[in-house]
């Protein structure tokens, strides 16, 4: 398919513009297709202004490039079976000398260009530039692409006409499509800038005995360019009387730069049937009356003719790079037909995976799919993302994916649409489509339509939707066809159709193993291709390596290229010659031999001699061909650089808990002294509290080899050599270790584990005397969440953890005024808070808390005076036992403490005297008379006493 030429001349008489709005209707019951979806407004509410005419003797003006293409409307028109053949259409004749001029009709708009109208002055020879009315026969049995006519056809100017007056016109619609953009019934993009004519011939008058009299020549009656949508406005005359319009077409005339029009397909089972769909016979009869608007579809006098109004267009096949690395999608059909052959199955997996291994060794990368009725047809066969054949390893992935194919799952019929749907964005140079024969199917929104077991034109223009998706990429299409069917023309016409330029033939599935094998290999014939991969350890294995990606190499001095992403570069050979290859030096990594040379190389998979270059570690030689491909492995390691490495210590508990560095200052006295050994130096000992201790002997590089050992065992302080023990020492990483270029990755850590016991005892003491006994075991001890036990118990206890102490019971059935009480708590080896009543004992520790009970006892006696409020100077006591009568009395109140703890004093009262005054004071030998009031909290000591007084009326 060659380009398109430049943007044709759009023939159009500029009149007031239609307004077009999509009409939808519902699919007719019982069909599979939906009918026509696309129709012109009515235009009763059109305001029109009044038609310009160009004058006769001005030449058609160029027609400005199309406007951006729009996404078409959902709907989609009807559809009906497409015929086994198609006849060559009537031959159109010459455009009569009412022609319409044309001026340029702009495609920017998504209204419908205006056509040209017609007249019915006399007819007259059309100018010999026009092309309007040129017969078109089928296309001729050759290898020639489709649609090899010119790119665009510029409509000529025409004698000027006499348009019908705007509203008496009736319009024809149809559509011209282009890229396939999604999966629902239509789909596909408009196409602007494409010229359309109807053309027809005229009679004056019907009367039925001149019937085959007074038809003027065929000529163009009016002309449209596509808009963004694709859609295509025909403004004609309407029907006005029977038999007025004779042999009517709309005819796809020409197109833009970069398409050809897509003027035949091929059909039938096998192929060799062709079928015009670039001419739409109409029933000229069944024209739209006047004021209204026909879909072609509707008026169709000819069932093989294109029954939806719709044209395609075809993509030009993008120029396809000729470097060896490029990026390849394998679409392959698996379709019943290959597995009804003769070993079919086995054949297309040998042919695919004979494609793939003869790309190994380049920078060439290839993902693989596949299709039947539908895409994918079997998932597990397919390899979805691009992958490196740089290695062995993706493709092992790859022909591991083709071997999924077998007997059982290649079946169905075939379907171009949706394994070509499913490619168009797939990032690729080039799609690669292996097929047996023409397609069959084709998507219907989530399903498929067609017959099945042969093409038809409908199943073919969508394929060509879906490729012209793939194409717009930009990707080119390789096709490749399988068997005898792609010898005839049909089948031909329709490969070439998707790959123009770039379509080859197997005879069958044995031969397809050559045919794919050639066409891996063609751009990388020729060709050194550089496979660089990484090891860490030295070790030139696939497996051991990762690929060595930016590392730059040189041809013959010269021409340096860097490699890829997946390790790869290649360099192209224009002769049998030595060529030299030199890794470009880098500071951090190293070739490492093989077999004593720099490089290992392979010539289309056979092993060649490689030469090192004597003085030159980063070159090597080998002879150049041609005809093959060569593919050369290099190695790199890191190169050693100076390092450094640390020592850092941790003391952990039994537990693994690491232990603060308050509590080891108390309890360690050294960490053991670990000594570092580096080939024949020994590191100075790092002191405890230094975390770090870097290396000061001779330079050290990754590679070496670290050893640390604990040279003494760790010693604890004498205070904590009964209850601590160091119970192991680690060294992680343990024994011979190669170091590494960070530095900071070259850390050894020595790990202490510490074991101490840490426990409390609570202890029960009692001061008491000897007419009260009262034993310490008489109380209960508690430790917070530990336990309760009597005096003497001791509970484990956790480091730093503060512990709630308490203490419950005691003696019962004491006398009044007596009671033994909580007077004291100490503990030693721990911290005792009095306040919350919690004790912290510290690592290694053995804290004692020990709770002291004082016996609390009152004695108070009474006597009585009678008459006298100083009853110490002048009162008489009364005798115990003695008669109260009315009259004035004081009483004598002694309190002292007989107990083992001072006790305060809250209040003194009596509760017989009722609301006397109460005055007290520490000495008797004091008159009465100058005692103070009782004032409450005094403190009377053991042993102590206390006197008050008071005085009052007695009544009886």
């Amino acid at each position: 398919m060659r380009p398109g030429t430049a943007w044709a001349a759009a023939a159009a008489l500029i009149v007031a513009p239609l307004v077009v709005a999509p009409i939808v209707s519902a699919a007719a019951p019982g069909t599979d297709d939906a009918p026509a979806a696309v129709a012109a407004a009515a235009p009763a509410a059109q305001e029109q202004a009044a038609p310009v005419v160009a004058d006769e003797a001005q030449p058609a003006a160029a027609a400005p490039a199309p406007a951006a293409q729009e996404a078409p409307a959902a709907d989609e028109p009807a559809e009906a079976s497409q015929p086994a053949t198609q006849e060559a259409p009537a031959t159109r004749e010459a455009p009569a000398s009412d022609t319409a001029a044309v001026a340029p009709a702009s495609p920017a708009s998504d209204e419908p260009s205006t056509p040209a109208a017609e007249s019915s002055s006399s007819s007259a020879a059309a100018p010999a530039s026009s092309k309007a009315g040129a017969q078109r026969a089928a296309a001729p049995a050759s290898e020639a692409a489709p649609n090899e006519e010119a790119a665009s056809e510029p409509v000529a100017a025409a004698a000027a006409i006499t348009p019908l007056a705007a509203g008496d016109r009736g319009t024809v619609t149809v559509r011209v499509l282009l890229d396939r953009n999604g999966s629902s019934t239509e789909a596909a993009t408009g196409y602007a800038g494409a010229t359309v004519e109807l053309v027809a011939k005229t009679r004056s008058r019907a009367y039925w005995y001149d019937f085959w009299s007074n038809w003027s020549a065929s000529s163009v009656r009016a002309t449209c360019v596509s808009t963004s949508t694709g859609l295509c406005s025909l403004d004609v005359a309407p029907v006005t009387y029977l038999f007025q319009y004779s042999e009517v077409s709309v005819n796809l005339v020409s197109t833009g730069a970069g398409v050809t029009r897509l003027s035949q397909v091929g059909t039938g089972s096998s192929g060799g049937s062709l079928t015009t769909v670039d001419v739409i016979n109409l029933d000229g009869d069944k024209m739209p009356k006047a004021n209204k608007t026909a879909k072609a579809e509707d008026i169709t006098s000819d069932s093989t003719n294109n029954p939806r109004a719709v044209f395609s267009v075809v993509r030009n096949n993008p120029s396809l790079s000729g470097k060896c690395g490029l990026k390849l999608g394998l679409l392959m059909d698996v379709s019943g037909s290959i597995a009804d052959s003769t070993d079919g199955v086995k054949n297309l997996k040998n042919a695919a995976k004979a494609f793939v291994s003869a790309l190994q060794g380049t920078p060439s990368q290839v993902l693989i799919r596949n299709f039947a009725d539908s895409s994918p047809a079997v998932e597990s066969a397919e390899v979805g993302t691009l992958t490196s054949v740089a290695t062995q390893g993706g493709v092992t992935t790859l022909n591991n994916a083709i071997d999924q194919l077998n007997n059982s799952n290649v079946t169905g019929a075939t379907n171009w649409d949706a394994g070509l749907y499913r490619m168009r964005n797939a990032g690729l140079d080039a799609v690669v489509i292996v097929t047996d024969g023409v397609p069959t199917y084709r998507m219907r929104g989530n399903s498929t339509s067609g017959p099945g077991n042969s093409a038809t034109a409908d199943v073919v223009q969508h394929a060509n939707w879906s490729a012209n998706a793939v194409k717009a990429g930009p990707q080119s299409i390789i096709a490749v066809g399988v068997g005898s069917d792609f010898a005839k023309l049909g089948a031909d016409l329709n490969l070439k159709l998707l790959a123009a330029g770039q379509v080859y033939k197997a005879s069958d599935l044995g031969a397809l193993k050559s045919t794919l094998t050639s066409l891996a290999q063609q751009n990388c014939k020729g060709t050194v291709n550089i496979v660089k991969r990484v090891t860490a350890s030295g070790t030139t294995t696939e497996a051991a390596s990762t690929p060595g990606v930016g590392f730059t190499f040189k041809q013959n001095d010269a021409g340096a290229k860097a490699t890829d992403n997946n390790g790869a570069v290649s360099f192209d050979v224009t002769s049998s010659a030595a060529q030299k290859f030199t890794e470009v030096a880098q500071p951090d990594y190293e070739i490492v031999p093989q077999n004593g040379k720099p490089a290992s190389c392979t010539a289309d998979g056979a092993s060649v001699t490689v030469n090192a270059v004597a003085g030159d570690a980063n070159s090597f030689t080998v002879a150049g061909s041609t005809t093959k491909t060569i593919t050369c492995v290099v190695y790199n390691k890191p190169k050693p650089k100076d390092t450094s490495l640390t020592i850092k210590h941790a003391w952990v508990d039994e537990n693994g808990a690491a232990i603060p560095a308050a509590d080891l200052s108390d309890i360690v006295a050294n960490d053991g002294n670990p000594a570092l050994k580096v080939n024949t130096g020994t590191a100075a000992a790092a002191t405890y509290g230094a975390t770090v201790s870097t290396w000061s002997g001779s330079a050290l590089k990754a590679g070496d080899t670290a050893t640390v050992t604990v040279g003494t065992a760790p010693s604890l302080k004498s205070a904590y050599t009964g209850s601590c023990t160091v119970q192991s020492v680690a060294v992680t990483p343990s024994g011979a270790t190669a170091l590494v270029a960070a530095a900071a990755d070259n850390a050894f850590l020595v790990t202490h584990t510490l074991k101490c016991t840490t426990q409390l005892t609570l202890i029960k003491q009692v001061e008491t005397t000897t007419d009260v006994p009262a034993a310490a075991t008489l109380w209960d001890l508690t430790v917070t969440g530990k336990g309760t036990g009597k005096t003497g118990t001791s509970y484990p206890v956790t480091p730093g953890v503060a512990y709630g102490i308490s203490e419950s019971g005691g003696p019962s059935n004491l006398a009044a005024n007596t009671n033994f009480e909580l007077t004291n708590v100490v503990c030693s080896n721990g911290s005792y808070d009095a306040g919350t009543q919690k004790v912290t004992v510290s690592r290694g520790k053995s804290a004692n808390c020990t709770f002291t009970n004082s016996l609390l006892r009152l004695e108070v006696t009474k006597t009585a005076y009678a008459g006298t409020p100083d009853p110490l100077s002048n009162g008489t006591e009364l005798a115990s036992g003695s008669p109260i009568f009315t009259g004035q009395y004081t009483w004598l109140f002694t309190i002292k403490n007989t107990g083992k703890a001072p006790i305060k004093l809250t209040s003194v009262s009596d509760p017989q005297l009722g609301n006397v005054a109460v005055t007290c004071s520490t000495n008797k030998s004091a008159a009465l008379a100058t005692w103070g009031a009782f004032s409450g909290n005094s403190v009377l000591p053991t042993g102590g006493t206390y006197y008050c007084k008071a005085t009052g009326a007695v009544t009886r």
